[in-house]
């Protein structure tokens, strides 16, 4: 069976990731060995410590005002999902999708596609075929 060119891509972006995890970890480990680099991470994570205490005392002053904003959000994550799903659904209908925003500009959906790894590997997806066929 011939290789797919989808499958050509995908495993020349597999490869392109394993050589960028190698040298970034080359590169970690530079900082790891630098005695001037733990130096200044030391004064970094107690200087985060004061920032961490100076906005506890800001928030409490603003605890009410926060919480609505947590809620907020929420709400603005699941009103893009909906806009996500409705742009989708309509595209895949063949309906044109747009909006105008409140300036008047016209604003198109962008669609992605991202691929996550399975718990199956593809040999034992092929072995169970094959002895599906056999049935």
């Amino acid at each position: 069976m011939a290789t797919s060119q989808l499958q050509l891509v995908f495993d020349k972006t597999y490869d392109l990731r394993n050589k960028i995890k190698v040298i970034k970890a080359t590169y970690r480990q530079l900082f790891e060995n630098s005695t001037a680099w733990q130096k200044l991470k030391k004064e970094e994570e107690d200087l985060i410590g004061r920032k961490k205490q100076i906005i506890a005392g800001l928030r409490s002053e603003m605890e009410g005002e926060l919480e609505q904003l947590d809620g907020l959000e929420i709400e603005m994550r699941d009103e893009l999902q909906l806009l996500s799903d409705k742009a989708l659904s309509d595209y895949v209908k063949g309906t044109r999708v747009e909006v105008v925003d409140k300036k008047g500009f016209i604003c198109e959906p962008l669609f992605s596609v991202k691929f996550k790894r399975t718990d199956v590997k593809k040999e034992d997806m092929d072995k169970a075929k094959s002895v599906a066929k056999r049935k």
